[in-house]
């Protein structure tokens, strides 16, 4: 077992710690394909027409930095309309999804605000499945 002085390195079990947490915590990679391909958005061109609709164009080959872990958007805005679309298309079915794809991004968790926007937006998704 290493144990250093805290300020110059962490210590073995620090270290050990973060790996651990690292290896149990989706990426956000992970976590776009998996909500995108549930979305039913069969590629990354239909996710961006989707996103278009809601305001954002970006060039494709962002959608696939984002799939293949190069990069991580960097507005939370990005990411709430993400999850927007994710939900509406019943990709994201409870608020702790949605929260593991904003702490993935390094967002951290939704707002209260947020949480009570997107709670009515799966209440709303539910029931529309029930009467249907």
């Amino acid at each position: 077992m290493y144990v250093f002085d805290k300020k110059s390195r962490p210590t073995y079990n620090d270290s050990r710690r973060q790996a651990l947490t690292t290896l149990l915590m989706k990426t956000f990679a992970e976590l776009f394909r998996r909500y995108r391909l549930r979305a039913e958005f069969s590629s990354l061109s239909e996710f961006a027409d989707a996103f278009a609709t809601k305001g954002y164009f970006y060039d494709l080959s962002i959608f696939c930095h984002w799939q293949k872990g190069k990069r991580i958007p960097s507005k939370r805005v990005v990411l709430i309309t993400m999850l927007e679309i994710f939900i509406e298309n019943k990709a994201i079915s409870s608020l702790e999804k949605a929260n593991e794809l904003l702490e993935s991004a390094g967002h951290g968790y939704l707002t209260k605000n947020e949480q009570q926007r997107f709670q009515q937006q799966l209440s709303t998704s539910e029931h529309a499945t029930i009467v249907m």
